[in-house]
């Protein structure tokens, strides 16, 4: 009896694991919907042009974080890929220096909100690695934005960026109250 229900619970975890991987395939597929009209949206604004740096600046982020996400809808869509951690990096000459202002600028609005002031600086005029440009962005943002939600009104986030040697850092620091010590080798 215990191998017949050993068995048929293996089995049940076998079909529930099915049907997430389906529902989250057709979750990727109806993202897709909304992102191709934004894409074009975005292409009509740059065929249009602006004059004003502050159109610009809006149109630029939202193509590129449109292009972002296109790519994790991929990523779900390879449903099958992500199950056995292979997510492919698309790995190309990256200025990290690039990477941290357009982490930031993505930020500004929500630094703004929550009252914080952004500090950014890069040592050097170029901090040049191989890596995934829109998975490094990724992750500063993911950062930043885990700064800003833990961190109290007015308080101060500091993004950072330089070499040591031969390996580029990149450091985030801010003043909120942080992870206790007994959480951290969680």
């Amino acid at each position: 009896r215990a191998e017949d229900a050993l068995r048929q619970r293996a089995e049940a975890l076998q079909e529930a694991d099915r049907r997430k991987d389906e529902f989250l395939a057709m979750l990727a597929h109806e993202l897709r919907n909304p992102l191709a009209p934004i894409a074009n949206a975005v292409a009509l604004l740059e065929l249009v042009g602006s004059q004003e740096p502050q159109s610009e600046w809006a149109r630029d982020v939202i193509g590129r974080q449109a292009r972002q996400m296109s790519r994790l809808v991929d990523d779900l869509m390879e449903i099958s890929r992500i199950n056995r951690g292979k997510i492919r990096l698309q790995q190309t000459e990256v200025d990290m220096a690039t990477i941290v202002a357009r982490a930031a600028e993505v930020m500004q609005s929500m630094v703004q909100i929550h009252g914080h002031r952004l500090s950014t600086a890069v040592d050097g005029p170029s901090l040049w690695v191989r890596g995934d440009p829109i998975r490094l962005e990724q992750v500063l943002t993911n950062l930043l934005t885990n700064a800003c939600k833990y961190t109290g009104g007015g308080g101060t986030i500091w993004l950072s960026a330089g070499r040591v040697d031969q390996r580029v850092f990149v450091s985030v620091r801010d003043t909120g109250v942080g992870i206790s010590a007994d959480l951290l080798p969680h």
